[in-house]
């Protein structure tokens, strides 16, 4: 397992702290939303990181992924 960087750690935490486990979910846009406008891109790019390396899952859902 790897360490996880500053915005990696920053978008994996409330969803913790949420209880997004198994069959809890949260919106991309809701997660990014909590970074500041500077950091945006930069929590898009690490939630594709993060799916890639199997740490969190797409869910499809009616509205949006």
């Amino acid at each position: 397992m790897r360490e996880l960087d500053f915005v990696e750690a920053g978008v994996c935490f409330p969803l913790y702290r949420q209880g997004c486990f198994g069959a809890g979910h949260r919106r991309i846009d809701t997660i990014v939303a909590g970074f500041p406008t500077r950091l945006r891109g930069e929590a898009k790019d690490a939630i594709d990181c993060l799916i890639r390396d199997a740490i969190l899952h797409r869910k499809s859902t009616k509205h949006g992924m």
